[in-house]
């Protein structure tokens, strides 16, 4: 992907190494030039500012204080006209070694709420399940369009700005979940062909499978995590089959399967968002499709009550997506409805009071999209399916504190239409979006 490159040196006073800062800016965007101030922060291992000052767009040269040694450092960009932030940008961390010469520390620097095409991975992913490989984001399995599915998988690096081949997995897999245990393993479900293996571990950039019962084709199923490690894995259906109501619970790093009672209604293509806070270790199942059309029937699932019913959906629907806030209510949005057309209406659920109320109608009706929370609070929502059936470019964003339930705004659009993307956060502050469509998208947040 072709780059405006420039350079940007910062010297450290009282003997210590110059540090060179390589700005990788978006095709075709000028944020400099459009700026009347520029900010420039250092920041330490603990995200607090150890050095700021602004300077003219128009400078090359910067005179930083001294550096002393350190791990975890960044570097902090951004650029304000009239007082606001029209672009910024900020390194992922690395260390200055006493003695060592110095790194050269490049950062993304671009316009916020934009979003701007990143170099491409190998293949175009459908079905691809994303994750974190330690700290590398990665994209694995998905099938190819039109085609069978696959092992390979991209793995992104964000210091560098290109995708690179990552882990190999063990059986080619579409349609698979993924969880992240405190350890940093993640485990993969399903989505893989009759005979093959059900669960994978991934660690230290290798896949290893895990033989144990849980069905190796189990697609359109949700999977969350409970502090203790243990997964709760709900519905899905087997190759051909309908909706189950069946629900496993996976311990000792996806060595253990036991199975569950089952959840009150049948479904797949439903979600599975973990609760926190006064609601305490518990999980929402809400919405799905079971052999009949949507659900709207929602669950609260506890580990010392199990299944327990939570009120309904306004609407029923599935391939929704399900996010929660910081107020402990859940953002349900989009999906398709009985009448298959994509869901503009969308929800709060309220795990205390058991109810969901609206919050707000979708500008584009979408299903099958990602929501991201962001550090704003906001929601960023993504793509996905519209009415026409195709992948939609178009971006909202969910603002909590319009009106008295929140509400959508419109936002920049995709660099190309995508639907059954994934969106991982990266270690500079942007957001990472692959699959579902061509290329690999990079989104600079607002602050």
């Amino acid at each position: 992907m072709r780059r405006e490159l420039l350079g940007l040196i910062l010297v450290a006073s009282c003997g210590s190494p110059t540090i060179d800062v390589t700005l990788r800016v978006p095709a075709g965007q000028h944020p400099l030039r459009e700026a009347d101030h520029v900010w420039l922060s250092l920041l330490d291992s603990s995200g607090q500012t150890r050095y700021t000052r602004d300077a003219a767009p128009s400078v090359d040269r910067l005179q930083l204080a001294s550096i002393l040694p350190g791990t975890g450092y960044a570097i902090a960009l951004s650029a304000t006209f009239a007082g606001d932030t029209i672009a910024q940008g900020r390194s992922c961390p690395f260390d200055l070694a006493a003695g060592a010469p110095a790194p050269t520390v490049p950062l993304y620097f671009s316009l916020v709420g934009r979003f701007a095409p990143a170099q491409p991975p190998s293949a175009v992913r459908f079905g691809a399940t994303a994750f974190f490989d330690g700290t590398t984001p990665t994209f694995a399995g998905g099938a190819a369009p039109g085609g069978p599915s696959l092992a390979s998988s991209d793995a992104y690096d964000a210091v560098a700005g290109e995708f690179r081949a990552g882990l190999l997995l063990n059986a080619a897999r579409a349609g698979a979940q993924a969880v992240t245990l405190a350890d940093g393993t993640v485990l993969l479900f399903g989505g893989a062909a009759p005979g093959a293996v059900g669960i994978e571990s991934i660690a230290g950039g290798k896949a290893t499978p895990q033989a144990t019962g849980f069905p190796p084709d189990q697609v359109e199923h949700a999977a969350v995590a409970f502090p203790d490690g243990t997964v709760l894995i709900t519905g899905g259906h087997g190759a051909g089959a309908a909706p189950t109501a069946q629900a496993f619970l996976v311990r000792q790093g996806g060595t253990v399967v036991d199975p569950l009672t089952g959840l009150l209604r049948a479904r797949a293509r439903h979600t599975a968002t973990l609760l926190g806070g006064a609601a305490g270790a518990a999980a929402v199942i809400a919405g799905g499709r079971d052999a009949v059309g949507p659900v709207d029937v929602i669950e609260l699932y506890t580990p010392s009550g199990g299944f327990e019913p939570s009120g309904a959906l306004l609407t029923p629907r599935f391939d929704h997506s399900a996010t929660l806030l910081a107020s402990g209510l859940v953002l349900v949005v989009g999906g398709t409805g009985a009448d298959g057309q994509p869901v503009a209406r969308a929800e709060l659920i309220d795990p205390l009071q058991r109810s969901a109320h609206l919050a707000g109608v979708l500008r584009t009706p979408r299903a099958q999209h990602t929501a991201t929370l962001l550090p704003s609070g906001r929601v960023l929502i993504t793509g996905g399916l519209g009415g026409d059936g195709a992948p939609t470019a178009s971006v909202e964003i969910f603002d909590p504190t319009l009106g008295a339930a929140g509400d959508f705004v419109a936002a920049q659009p995709l660099s190309s239409p995508r639907s059954g993307h994934a969106a991982l956060p990266l270690c500079d502050g942007t957001l990472l979006l692959s699959g579902g469509g061509p290329g690999a998208d990079l989104y600079t947040p607002a602050p």
